[in-house]
């Protein structure tokens, strides 16, 4: 049987997306990949001598990308493309205009598609899209729910596919916090996030001034935006001001949740399944999280971590502070957590469940 070839396009892809182009050319597939050259681990695909190509897109609508992509399409006869983040949606979906390609696409949140945006209608909407891969499940609910004038995204179309991830990829060792002015025998709780006001910041500084303010609890805030002025002025204000530390975008955010014992993300809307959560459950944090998008998926409540209502501070603060209050239980659900990511998160069963749908598709 010949190899179903298929054509992969990302922007910045990252290490589970990364993983799965060289799982998928290992399989036998006849894989091409299209991705950005700042890619993290794009020295993976070099290593495993996975074809790919370089393409940096400036925007939705690059001429000369969607000339290269086209290009591609029609030297390797691609029979499938797969298309992961916006850019390479819109500049792809346009590309293969013709060609009698089956377009897969990915979604990853949680709303933000309407019916009465045109953007959509040649994105998530158009007619040439053969399947949407939801990140979570959560994800393909809210667009079965999409209705306007018996127009409905159809449920054939939609598949929940987790992203795969491999424990041995968290295997860092943890900072010492003293070296960031904690001391020794503290209580850590990272809460790690690129500010956006879906993110709930402001919540998770809030809910910390109902934990004990002697210094056996610190807190972390971790992510681009952490230092803006608004985050600041937020942590001025709390009690704990002191023990809250600003510590900005960090490549480096393994080794601060490697020495966290909780990792509390209070978003208010629109989460698929948080990488920054995944990560903190392989490290043996605690989650805990709000019950928005794909977070109960990923965090059973009282079994592997706490799921709170979003925007709750006083809720928020009250289940920081019962796992502060009994460490023993924190750390039983932390290990709940890392056996969850291995056994319902792993990068094997994500790679099967891909196969089978090219297969099913062609």
């Amino acid at each position: 049987m010949d190899k179903i070839r298929v054509l992969i396009i990302a922007e910045y892809a990252d290490r589970s997306e990364t993983a799965m182009f060289v799982a998928l050319h290992n399989s036998g597939l006849d894989i091409n990949v299209i991705l950005n050259s700042n890619s993290r681990y794009i020295h993976w695909l070099k290593e495993a001598k996975v074809p790919y190509q370089t393409v940096n897109f400036s925007s939705k609508w690059d001429k000369k990308g969607r000339k290269i992509i086209r290009q591609n399409l029609e030297d390797q006869d691609t029979q499938i493309l797969h298309l992961l983040h916006r850019r390479a949606i819109f500049n792809g979906l346009a590309a293969s205009r013709g060609l009698g390609v089956k377009n897969i696409i990915y979604r990853g949140v949680v709303g933000g598609v309407s019916f009465f945006n045109p953007l959509d209608w040649i994105s998530i909407l158009s007619p040439r899209v053969e399947k949407i891969i939801c990140v979570a499940d959560e994800i393909r609910r809210s667009l079965i729910k999409l209705n306007f004038l018996h127009k409905k995204i159809s449920s054939n179309k939609l598949v929940t596919i987790y992203k795969g991830h491999k424990l041995e990829w968290y295997k860092d060792l943890p900072i010492n916090a003293e070296k960031i002015s904690i001391p020794k025998e503290s209580f850590i709780f990272a809460c790690v996030a690129n500010v956006r006001p879906r993110k709930g910041i402001p919540v998770f500084i809030e809910a910390a001034s109902m934990l004990p303010n002697d210094g056996s609890v610190h807190f972390l805030l971790i992510g681009e935006g952490m230092e803006k002025p608004n985050i600041r002025n937020y942590v001025l204000k709390s009690p704990q001001k002191d023990n809250f530390h600003i510590l900005g975008f960090r490549e480096d955010v393994s080794i601060f949740l490697a020495a966290s014992h909780c990792s509390v993300l209070p978003c208010l809307r629109g989460e698929g399944l948080p990488r920054s959560i995944i990560e903190s459950m392989a490290y043996e944090a605690t989650p805990i999280v709000t019950r928005v998008g794909g977070n109960p998926e990923l965090v059973k409540h009282n079994f592997s971590g706490l799921v709170v209502e979003p925007g709750n501070s006083r809720e928020l603060g009250e289940a920081m502070l019962s796992l502060y209050r009994d460490q023993d239980r924190c750390k039983k659900l932390s290990m709940n957590a890392k056996d969850t990511i291995e056994k319902n998160f792993s990068l094997e069963d994500t790679v099967k469940k891909i196969i089978a749908l090219y297969y099913n598709i062609i």
